[in-house]
């Protein structure tokens, strides 16, 4: 897997020091689902983090692979409610594809440790992974490695690379053990489904975010506002939305 730069994240390097969780939502721009209806699609669900501009992605050796575009959407709480009514981002995901009539894939990264990705075509559920069943269920005794690799074909073919599946799935059912770090499976994805190559970095925002769009390029969205009305919506939400739901109380 790929090696990833000191930083990347938005850390300062301290091994000692716990790893970050970040989470992305990417929605694939295809036909009637534009950039426009995405960024439409988040304000009207009262999303709080960022928009990124549309992203045409190729990978290493796309060959004939047609080149996916991608509206990256990233929360400010990855861990907790991203959106109104209490959403969390897999959840914004499912329902930004059924109202797009599209194809949405939500990923969050907890702490290097655990992996946790959803994907969505038009109202459907296509694939539901965690990478460690154990650590999301801490109380489930017969929970453990990766769930739902099986969903690597559906995966690849809504990325529209159906011949990544068996390396896709390769990935998906890697147990990584001892030796986690979920940004480099990330990564080794990205390659084979043609997906931007700096989502380990959007930890960097509000700053910046290594090798990818600059800052100023991204739509600053809180509880689907920008500007002024945007921080004082911001401030009145976080009363009513948790930010990290991994957390007792």
């Amino acid at each position: 897997m790929a090696i990833i730069p000191p930083g990347a994240f938005g850390g300062s390097g301290d091994e000692q020091a716990p790893a970050p969780s970040f989470g992305v939502l990417l929605v694939r721009v295809d036909g009637d689902v534009t950039h426009e209806s995405v960024v439409e699609a988040l304000t009207s669900a009262r999303f709080t983090g960022w928009v990124s501009p549309e992203v045409p992605v190729e990978g290493d050796d796309p060959g004939d692979a047609p080149v996916p575009v991608w509206t990256v959407a990233v929360p400010e709480t990855p861990l907790g409610h991203v959106a109104g009514e209490r959403t969390t981002l897999h959840e914004l995901a499912a329902s930004l594809a059924a109202t797009l009539d599209g194809d949405a894939i939500a990923m969050v990264n907890r702490r290097e440790q655990l992996l946790t990705l959803t994907a969505d075509r038009a109202g459907e559920r296509w694939v539901d992974y965690v990478s460690d069943a154990h650590l999301a269920r801490p109380d489930d005794e017969f929970a453990w490695g990766p769930e739902g690799a099986y969903g690597a074909g559906a995966l690849a073919r809504l990325c529209g690379r159906p011949e990544a599946e068996e390396s896709v799935y390769e990935l998906l059912s890697e147990d990584e053990g001892d030796d986690v770090n979920e940004s480099e499976r990330i990564v080794a994805l990205g390659r084979l489904l043609g997906w931007p190559h700096w989502l380990v970095s959007v930890g960097g925002l509000p700053k910046r975010v290594f090798r990818g769009p600059d800052v100023k390029d991204f739509l600053r969205l809180r509880a689907g506002a920008t500007g002024i009305g945007g921080r004082v919506k911001g401030r009145l939400t976080k009363v009513k939305r948790r930010s990290d739901l991994t957390q007792g109380g």
